[in-house]
């Protein structure tokens, strides 16, 4: 019962983030009409983390961005270390990304300390006040 649960949260948080991707993402395109450069920073592969990956890149596709459609998503594991969290993100402020989408606190906490204009929407995050973002 309790992973389904955790389950829903994460459906949740993804739909939620998808929302977001909506809003925020049309501003900033990487070259083709329609098309995006998004990082993405996972803080470590774990079932749970994984799955809100899969369910990113499922959204994303039905909102027609994808690699098949002129978008680059840039994946990067940081392998459960912050300062790996931390470089992968400052790498994607210096590449000028669309968008940052860090998944799990430690890179959502970076993100935020490496851009003021790069938009960030973090998923599976339990609570983001407390964890200063």
């Amino acid at each position: 019962m309790k992973s389904k649960t955790v389950i829903g949260v994460v459906v949740a948080l993804v739909v939620v983030a998808l929302v977001v991707v909506g809003v925020v993402l049309p501003r900033k395109p990487s070259g083709q009409e329609g098309s995006y450069t998004i990082g993405v920073n996972q803080f470590a592969t774990h079932p749970l983390l994984d799955a809100v990956y899969r369910g990113l890149i499922d959204g994303l596709a039905e909102s027609g961005i994808s690699e098949e459609t002129g978008s680059k998503i840039i994946f990067k594991n940081a392998n459960g270390d912050q300062n790996v969290a931390f470089q992968i993100n400052k790498q994607f402020a210096d590449q000028e990304v669309g968008m940052i989408i860090p998944i799990a606190t430690p890179p959502s906490q970076s993100a935020c300390k490496v851009t003021e204009t790069i938009p960030i929407v973090f998923a599976a995050i339990t609570d983001p006040v407390k964890a200063g973002i």
